[in-house]
């Protein structure tokens, strides 16, 4: 998970680039309020979405949901989506408060949740009974997971807590597919956060705002030996400084964030580690960097460009010798610069986050495309679809526009994401009638176009 998260009303948003001659696209109406995270789901090749949102698209999504490249679908689980990750085939995500989901009106929690290989529905892992999954007085606030990072057989977990399922912590722990144990042990602890980890050369790293219980000299940014944290030489300066992301760049370890460092006065904000020593990037660029990734053999950086060797606005790219940026430009909604806060790769495309609602002069509410081949494609047939009544009983009418086609797949799925109603309708006139013997509770309908493959979800109530 490579960001720097602003808790106080921060939004992300999505966007996807391969020259800088494209246009963005927008993914529909976009969320209202931020998102988070993105994570390409190679096992359903879906991006997982998650963050501070409540609608997507005009519907309900509890701060979570997936976007299969046409619409907006239900991920299965609520709160989580800020970090993910693969761990023995399974799909695990998590988010500040720890995840879960309602299934007939219980709500199963954990501070993880992951998508079982053999059945693909999500499970609680760590679940306990505790409304928080801090433990007071440690920390008053819900527990907070920024980080998962698999090295062989173990996945590590950091972020800022005190205890996964019944094991008590601090900020870090390890993971082995049925438990959850303390790391490092108790009297090489962090105070405060870590934001972000990465093994490079077979050697934990680790990022964020903290400072070690026992040697003040350890801060910011670590290396664990073996036996304690490793002070790398103090390289920054500044007592806000926070490195959020981390990520591995032509055999080196790539740190970035909001830093000036101790040493030289070129591209702060972003700096390298071979192992031994620390190395600029190029001349002249000044970030407070919120996320990084590679992509076609460029490192792209996102965030707060406050000087560029040359205008350079929201994204830079590093080629190994010089910067450059994509010919992003974003505005906020009181029109002033946006800040975008996120990248991921998928299908070819990226996808950026951050907090705009216009990128080059295109209406996009806090997520977007940018293609080389799609430009500008909203998704806008999905407005006049109907469901009523809602609630109802288990009987109920959907009428689409003409410009929809008439054969369309109806399904429907539960809060947990099993699909528990499926048909091909013909809708006769732009309506049909669905007829379900379900339980009360809550469902997510889903119309598919058979022939295009466009959908829609809506949210439907039985009572």
């Amino acid at each position: 998970m490579r960001k720097i998260i602003n808790f106080i009303g921060i939004l992300l948003y999505l966007v996807s680039s391969l020259y800088a001659q494209n246009i963005p696209s927008p993914l529909t109406t976009g969320t209202n309020y931020g998102v988070l995270e993105l994570f390409a789901d190679t096992a359903t090749n879906e991006l997982i979405i998650g963050g501070e949102f409540t609608i997507a698209d005009g519907q309900p999504y509890l701060g979570s949901a997936m976007w299969n490249g046409n619409s907006w679908l239900y991920s299965g689980f609520e709160g989580g989506g800020w970090t993910n990750a693969f761990y023995k085939g399974e799909l695990y995500t998590s988010g500040p408060g720890g995840t879960g989901y309602y299934q007939q009106g219980e709500y199963h929690f954990g501070p993880m949740m992951k998508r079982e290989l053999s059945t693909g529905n999500w499970i609680p892992i760590g679940h306990d009974t505790a409304s928080f999954w801090s433990d007071l007085p440690y920390n008053s606030t819900t527990g907070e997971m920024y980080d998962m990072e698999v090295e062989g057989d173990t996945m590590y977990l950091f972020g800022r807590f005190s205890r996964v399922g019944n094991i008590h912590v601090k900020n870090i722990a390890k993971y082995d597919g049925t438990n959850f144990y303390p790391f490092p042990p108790p009297d090489t602890t962090l105070n405060n956060l870590i934001w972000c980890a990465k093994f490079y050369k077979g050697e934990l790293y680790i990022g964020g705002n903290f400072i070690s219980s026992t040697d003040a000299t350890v801060k910011k940014i670590a290396k664990w030996n073996g036996h304690s944290w490793e002070n790398l030489g103090t390289p920054l300066k500044g007592l806000n400084s926070s490195v959020g992301n981390m990520e591995i760049y032509e055999g080196e370890l790539i740190v970035s964030g909001s830093f000036e460092k101790s040493w030289g006065d070129k591209a702060n904000g972003v700096m390298s580690w071979d192992g031994v020593q620390w190395k600029e990037l190029g001349t002249g660029m000044k970030i407070d960097a919120t996320d990084m990734m590679e992509y076609e053999g460029e490192l792209y950086l996102t965030g707060k460009i406050a000087n560029s060797p040359t205008p350079i606005h929201d994204v830079a790219k590093w080629n190994g010798s010089i910067w450059s940026g994509i010919g992003i430009d974003t505005l906020s909604r009181d029109n002033l610069p946006g800040l975008i806060n996120t990248i991921e790769q998928w299908n070819g495309d990226l996808y950026f986050g951050g907090g705009f609602t216009q990128i080059n002069g295109v209406a996009c509410k806090n997520i977007a495309k940018y293609s080389a081949t799609t430009g500008i494609t909203p998704v806008l047939f999905e407005e006049s679809i109907e469901v009523y009544p809602n609630p109802n009983e288990g009987t109920f009418r959907v009428t689409v526009p003409p410009t929809m086609q008439q054969t369309i797949a109806v399904t429907i799925c539960d809060m947990s994401g099993r699909i528990v109603y499926q048909e091909v309708k013909v809708f006769e006139r732009g309506e049909a009638v669905i007829e379900t013997e379900l339980v009360q509770g809550f469902y997510i309908l889903r119309l598919e176009e058979l022939e295009s493959g466009r959908s829609v979800v809506r949210k439907v109530v039985l009572e």
